[in-house]
């Protein structure tokens, strides 16, 4: 696995008993090391997504999903080196040509999305995404041409549009997923394809395996982008009760204190002053707007950091 694997990628596979072994920035480093590795130590090397058992173990995915909705008019899937969706749509096609079937790819992980425009390999020259799990730098030319021939259509999603659906799903659907998994769902939240109002929708989300942390960090960004969280940094003149005076009026504007940081010492202050730093919770960008409105009205020049 890439060095930056996420932690509980790695302890989950060691916890079946694998040994893992972490090299390279990205997938494709790796996987050179990996074949190298098989060769010298007399190992069979089964490809994660070029290998026609497993394309065809993930073809059994749309097998389900047409059992369970047997009138679907889109299937979407994220694209990493191309096995999952390679299996998929061939399924799909074969079952139903009518069913559309979209590809997503991270815009950090272009090469697939970039081949798929061209009709033959394009391969990136570095990869950078959230969404480790399809961070994959080379195309696979065996499953371009399956895509070619069964995908109806790739699209891009960045990384602030799979945190979004990362968190929509933890929020609206109760699902923790990770930043592969969760590219579909990211495609249909912000209309990266046309679809009728009606339509039938099937989003494959392919992994969970996301780092606490990480999560955590899509979560406080949420928070504040939908205006549930406000940071703001007040100077005030360094004497008793001026921090009480301006607790107060948050008091007043109904704004919950979560965090507080005092500082008198920083060179870029004048002397006798102190930069206030306030992370308060809220409800909504009405309630924040009435908070800037009240310390405004108060004398207080505030920045709000974003």
């Amino acid at each position: 696995m890439p060095e930056a694997t996420p932690l509980l990628k790695v302890t989950g596979t060691k916890a079946l008993g694998a040994e893992v072994i972490l090299h390279g920035d990205n997938y494709d480093e790796a996987y050179s090391y990996a074949i190298t590795y098989a060769k010298e130590n007399n190992l069979t090397f089964i490809h994660p997504f070029e290998d026609d058992a497993v394309i065809a173990g993930q073809g059994t995915v749309a097998l389900e999903m047409l059992d369970d909705v047997n009138d679907l008019d889109v299937v979407v899937v994220p694209i990493g080196g191309g096995g999952l969706i390679s299996g998929v749509a061939s399924a799909i096609k074969q079952l139903d040509p009518k069913i559309r079937v979209i590809g997503v790819t991270a815009k950090g992980a272009p090469a697939m999305y970039n081949s798929f425009k061209k009709g033959s390999v394009v391969n990136s020259k570095s990869v950078r995404t959230i969404a480790d799990g399809i961070a994959v730098r080379d195309v696979s030319e065996k499953n371009l041409k399956t895509i070619l021939e069964c995908v109806d259509e790739i699209v891009q999603v960045d990384d602030e549009e799979i945190a979004n659906a990362i968190l929509y799903l933890l929020e609206k659907q109760k699902l923790i997923v990770e930043g592969g998994g969760a590219a579909s769902v990211a495609a249909i939240l912000h209309e990266k394809f046309k679809y009728k109002k009606d339509s039938k929708i099937g989003a494959i989300l392919s992994g969970g395996n996301i780092d606490v942390q990480m999560l955590s960090v899509i979560i406080e960004k949420g928070l504040i982008k939908s205006y549930r969280k406000m940071k703001l940094l007040i100077t005030l003149i360094d004497k008793p009760g001026a921090l009480m005076k301006l607790t107060d009026i948050l008091r007043l504007a109904n704004a919950n204190i979560i965090e507080i940081d005092y500082d008198r010492t920083s060179t870029k202050l004048s002397y006798g002053d102190a930069k206030i730093t306030i992370v308060l919770e809220t409800k909504g960008k009405k309630h924040q707007d009435e908070i800037k409105k009240m310390l405004n009205e108060n004398g207080y020049e505030i920045q709000i950091e974003v």
